[in-house]
């Protein structure tokens, strides 16, 4: 099994610079790379402290390709309706002849109200766009010569420059969050799947992801050659009791910096995204002890203990992408747990 590591900054500037976050999370990515840790994973949001430190995530991984020559490189993920077809898979291109090939390409609907408000995008038209736009990429990094009649974009004979090394194009993944019908398009398209079961019950994922391999193989795909992507926040220690005790503010903090952007849920609930005005709710009453369930948060006997379980139940091997640093944990903290957890765990499983 192969381990990245991913990062989601939840950080607001009166308590870290962008310039010290950064330079903390090279360090970081080094440090796993030099442990045996595959690839890095980052993120895309907008104007909150809730990822707002990495609003572009393909800029950050060609920092991290120059960094690291052997490490693949993998948005978690690019949003397609808030840019357009023609310079996002120009800029995938880019990357992926940049860095040898080693590119994998995250792809998310989003679901900030104050992210769509900013760009000018109605939620309610966040599928058929985010589908729209996965199509027009696909076809512009596969085809020599593109013209393209959809219903949010269209252009004529467009020729994309550069082209990918990875042919016929670096693998695509579809970020599921909560919606089953994301889980049921990645299977449908034959694309790979890539998750985060912080707001799932482990069974509830479980049962996601095997509907998602049904759909795969239902459709013509091969449901075995499946690449299922998982995020999993983590902090190991040498026992379960302290390692869920130091995670908890850390997990907390996260939590709340979570809780600013879904307030504007309330009132504005929307066809395209069923029940999440309800959503905040359910973070604000959110269990640390379910959240400590649905991660690798404790001892490195547990950590493998979950890897088997979350394999289990998902019908076949996970991708896991491990978030060390959130919360505005301390880096040395962050390095610690990293360290035990590539000798403990990664090594031996």
């Amino acid at each position: 099994m192969q381990f990245g590591v991913t990062f989601f900054p939840d950080v607001t500037p009166d308590v870290k610079s962008a310039r010290q976050y950064y330079a903390e999370t090279f360090e970081l990515v080094d440090f796993a790379a030099d442990l045996g840790f595959m690839h890095a994973k980052i993120i895309e949001h907008y104007l909150s402290p809730y990822g707002g430190y990495s609003p572009d995530p393909l800029q950050f991984l060609a920092a991290v390709a120059a960094r690291q020559p052997e490490m693949r490189l993998m948005t978690g993920a690019v949003i397609p309706a808030f840019g357009h077809p023609l310079q996002l898979a120009a800029r995938i291109a880019l990357l992926d002849s940049m860095s040898g090939g080693r590119l994998d390409v995250g792809f998310a609907r989003a679901f900030l109200p104050h992210e769509f408000d900013a760009f000018g995008v109605s939620m309610d038209d966040s599928r058929p766009l985010y589908e729209e736009g996965i199509e027009a990429i696909r076809r512009l990094l596969t085809e020599e010569e593109v013209t393209f009649e959809g219903r949010y974009h269209r252009f004529e004979k467009a020729r994309s420059l550069p082209r990918p090394v990875q042919q016929p194009h670096p693998p695509f993944y579809v970020a599921a969050f909560r919606t089953p019908d994301s889980f049921e398009y990645a299977g449908r398209q034959g694309m790979n799947l890539m998750i985060t079961p912080f707001y799932l019950r482990p069974a509830e994922l479980g049962e996601m992801v095997v509907r998602y391999r049904s759909f795969r193989g239902d459709s013509g795909h091969d449901p075995d050659s499946a690449s299922v992507n998982i995020n999993f926040r983590t902090y190991c220690a040498p026992t379960d009791k302290g390692a869920v005790e130091r995670a908890e503010p850390y997990a907390r903090h996260y939590i709340d910096m979570f809780l600013e952007p879904l307030e504007r849920w309330r009132g504005q609930p929307s066809a395209q995204y069923p029940g999440y005005e309800k959503f905040i709710d359910a973070v604000e009453k959110f269990p640390y002890d379910v959240l400590v369930e649905q991660s690798f948060i404790g001892s490195p006997e547990k950590a493998r203990e979950r890897i088997a379980y979350f394999t289990e139940i998902c019908g076949g091997e996970i991708y896991p992408s491990i978030d060390f640093a959130y919360g505005n944990m301390p880096l040395d903290e962050a390095k610690a747990s990293l360290r035990l957890f590539a000798e403990e765990v990664m090594a031996k499983v």
